[in-house]
């Protein structure tokens, strides 16, 4: 039943991620797993969005000097990098608060006082948020793995129950 679920996600364009950062505490916090819907790509403002950033886009250009440029790559916020996509770019997780009269977004982290400098399009969108489980992206492979042996078995337990009464 849990594999099936997994593969009816991934046909939904429902897809995880880790969060690496506190930037959108407490709502959501380093090492919980976010489902992302990437079919839903309509974003109002207090949605919260996965976006993907371009670093040569990563500053607004009014707020960059040489000395704040960025580098290589901006800092990572929001999520771990998700392995299937480009290199050029990274992924973060902020709300939606407002839209720029040139039609781009205005981003913020929950937990920070201002919003983020970064340019965002709509077509950096890569989805929104659906839900979040707790803590589970700490765990390692065999907690995972003891974790789904043992619903396995409540769900064995349960079937078995309602069949003996």
């Amino acid at each position: 039943m849990l594999t099936a679920a997994v593969f009816l996600f991934d046909a939904l364009g429902i897809r995880p991620r880790i969060v690496a950062s506190g930037s959108m505490a407490p709502a959501i916090l380093p090492g919980d797993v976010v489902f992302i819907n990437e079919n839903d790509r309509e974003a109002a403002a207090g949605d919260v969005i996965l976006y993907r950033v371009r670093p040569a886009e990563s500053i607004l250009p009014e707020t960059q000097t040489k000395e704040s440029a960025p580098a290589k790559s901006p800092a990572k916020e929001g999520i771990l990098p998700d392995p299937r996509t480009e290199n050029d770019f990274h992924e973060v997780l902020h709300r939606l608060v407002g839209e720029n009269a040139d039609g781009t977004l205005v981003t913020k982290g929950d937990a920070n006082d201002s919003p983020d400098l970064t340019v965002v399009h709509r077509e950096d969108i890569a989805g929104k948020l659906m839900f979040v489980i707790p803590k589970l992206g700490m765990l390692d492979r065999a907690q995972i793995l003891c974790l789904l042996i043992g619903l396995g078995l409540l769900h064995l337990a349960c079937i078995w129950l309602h069949s003996s009464s």
